[in-house]
């Protein structure tokens, strides 16, 4: 889930693809994650495609995630929260540019 907060909304198939499971268990992620409120699937009006997007709710949830995989992983608590906030500006900026999916 992390790497959606990157996007805005995906299509399934691609999530399907990135998670490199098969289809049935992609979809049950996706329920699983969708009945805790932290995605939503959304149809495209232009293709009928059906979209993941992640909700408020997924957007806090991986922040907290994305925080403490890096200080459990890179010792992170070591900054300031003035730092720690300036560092994680900076790494969504770079995971925003290099995460192509």
């Amino acid at each position: 889930m992390l790497f959606l907060d990157a996007q805005e909304a995906i299509p399934l198939v691609d999530l399907f693809n990135r998670l490199q499971g098969t289809a049935p268990s992609a979809s049950s992620s996706v329920t699983w994650f969708e009945g805790a409120s932290l995605v939503k699937r959304v149809i495209c009006l232009d293709d009928e495609t059906v979209l993941v997007a992640i909700t408020s709710k997924g957007r806090t949830a991986t922040g907290r995630a994305s925080r403490s995989l890096a200080d459990a992983r890179l010792g992170f608590s070591a900054l300031s929260e003035r730092e720690s906030r300036q560092l994680r500006v900076l790494l969504a900026r770079y995971r925003e540019n290099t995460i192509v999916i």
